[in-house]
């Protein structure tokens, strides 16, 4: 963000999408920019109406604003949002857990201590934690290349979320069912499901894959991606609600 004077400009970029996004402000108007092939729309803040469209195609050596106007014609320096300061992620990224410890990682966790966890599914149906800077995880859940439906097993496991009492959940899909680790435990109880029997009533699973918790973890969310559906379950309850 820049302020010079009474005008503030700010920079969004959205990589996935090549999407940009330019805000400035002064004691009037809003400049927005969606994208990157692109449009200007100028806002006033008091009531809200749509005063000018500009519109330029980025090219290698200059940009060629064209403007139309309801009410007057204003002067304004465009910039190539998608390249303004230079600002980008490393491309090069760095490994910290490879072939060699890990057979097919789903998905990952941080807590607030920046441990790292790690969902193997397939052949290890485990849960992995890194401790920061560590370079060697431990196991915390399931049986490395044992899979099934015992306490201390998993089966395709998904998701994991470690709560605020450390308390570590995770979505077994070929169990149907979802497990919790009491703080260090590795052997699970089933909290949502029921082991091995997949079905639809509200106190079942067909197949869940990611969980987590809204921002005071009164009520854990499932996708129940067989049943195609999301469950919602209050804490210590063994029946959910759609959505």
């Amino acid at each position: 963000m820049i302020k010079v004077n009474d005008s503030i400009s700010a920079l969004n970029y959205f990589s996935i999408n090549q999407t940009c996004q330019l805000f400035r402000s002064n004691a009037s108007t809003i400049y927005i920019e969606f994208y990157s092939n692109s449009t200007f729309i100028f806002l006033n803040q008091s009531s809200i109406t749509i005063l000018n469209v500009q519109e330029y195609q980025p090219s290698t050596s200059s940009l060629t604003p064209t403007t139309t106007s309801s009410t007057s014609t204003s002067a304004t320096t465009l910039v190539n949002p998608c390249i303004s300061g230079g600002y980008r992620w490393n491309t090069t990224g760095t490994t910290i857990l490879n072939s060699t410890q890990i057979t097919h990682a789903a998905h990952l966790f941080f807590d607030s201590n920046d441990t790292l966890y790690v969902v193997d599914e397939y052949a290890n149906s485990v849960i992995w934690k890194l401790p920061k800077n560590a370079v060697n995880p431990i196991l915390v859940a399931g049986q490395a290349l044992s899979r099934g439906p015992n306490f201390s097993q998993l089966n395709l496991p998904q998701a994991v979320y470690l709560d605020s009492e450390q308390n570590l959940y995770v979505t077994d899909y070929y169990n149907y069912r979802v497990q919790k680790y009491i703080n260090g435990s590795n052997i699970g109880m089933t909290i949502i499901g029921i082991n091995g029997t997949a079905g639809t009533a509200s106190s079942m699973l067909g197949g869940p894959r990611h969980l987590c918790f809204d921002s005071t973890e009164t009520y854990m969310y499932i996708a129940d991606s067989d049943n195609n559906r999301i469950m919602r379950f209050q804490s210590n309850s063994t029946s959910g609600t759609n959505g």
